[in-house]
């Protein structure tokens, strides 16, 4: 669903469609680069990045201007709109962060929640919108503050027949998600379903005290949902699907302690 979550609209500075992710409790000892490599048979580019203050403080995470040669000098985080951003912050530990450390913490804060690149122009920044898909994995929370979707993990072993793909599988699924974002778009929704979508969301508030914007997550997730089947209205059924998924979810967050006030 994130793969294929894209941003079909504007209301006022958010952006309507898409939505970060968060995947918490990633098991030790299980390499994060094969989730990446996984994703980069998908789709045609991804990028993963380690997450510590050591890398926070000695790579360049935001493009700087270089006023001598009038021209921006390139980041890690200028990336093409569409990418799936990964941050790996299962090896982040004790560490101090200088102040670039902190600066470059700041720029993927802003990427992940506002889908705007930090460019330092030395006294002032601009930053400039940037779409991309972001995943962020990590042992608890993770660090960046307002990610939409959090989902505590719940490992288990693989059979050995799972983890091979039939070759026109990965075709197949390659074709779809070059096919529904190619042209985003929003979803068509009747009354009904919006009526029963302001009852689900009152529920909830009302047993998980989760926030307002919860209510733009579930919209953007509905969406996507729709896409994953290439559906361009949402029915019951699809609601109904996504609604299995929340609860699942808000109960391992309220498990692990991670729900928001």
């Amino acid at each position: 669903m994130l793969l294929v979550a894209r941003s079909f609209a504007k209301h006022g500075e958010k952006s309507l469609g898409t939505w970060s992710l968060n995947m918490s409790g990633w098991p030790q000892g299980l390499d994060v680069n094969a989730l990446a490599e996984a994703c980069g048979e998908l789709i045609p580019r991804a990028a993963l990045f380690e997450v510590t203050s050591n890398t926070l403080n000695s790579q360049r995470w935001k493009p700087c201007k270089d006023f001598v040669a009038n021209r921006l000098v390139a980041s890690q985080l200028q990336l093409a709109a569409g990418t799936l951003l990964m941050l790996d912050e299962t090896k982040m530990g004790e560490g101090q962060l200088t102040a670039d450390g902190v600066k470059a913490f700041q720029a993927i804060q802003m990427l992940v929640t506002e889908n705007k690149l930090a460019c330092d122009f030395s006294s002032y920044d601009v930053n400039l919108p940037l779409e991309v898909s972001c995943l962020l994995l990590s042992q608890r929370r993770s660090l960046v503050k307002d990610v939409d979707v959090l989902v505590p993990l719940r490992a288990a072993a693989a059979t050995p027949a799972g983890n091979t793909v039939a070759p026109a599988a990965l075709n197949l699924a390659r074709w779809l998600l070059a096919l529904v974002t190619r042209s985003p778009r929003a979803v068509r929704i009747s009354e009904e379903v919006m009526h029963v979508f302001s009852d689900n969301f009152a529920a909830v508030r009302q047993e998980f005290q989760v926030k307002p914007e919860l209510a733009n997550t579930w919209m953007s997730l509905a969406c996507a949902r729709c896409l994953t089947f290439g559906e361009d209205e949402l029915s019951m059924q699809r609601w109904r699907e996504v609604m299995e998924l929340e609860s699942v979810r808000l109960g391992r967050c309220r498990e692990d302690g991670m729900l928001e006030a």
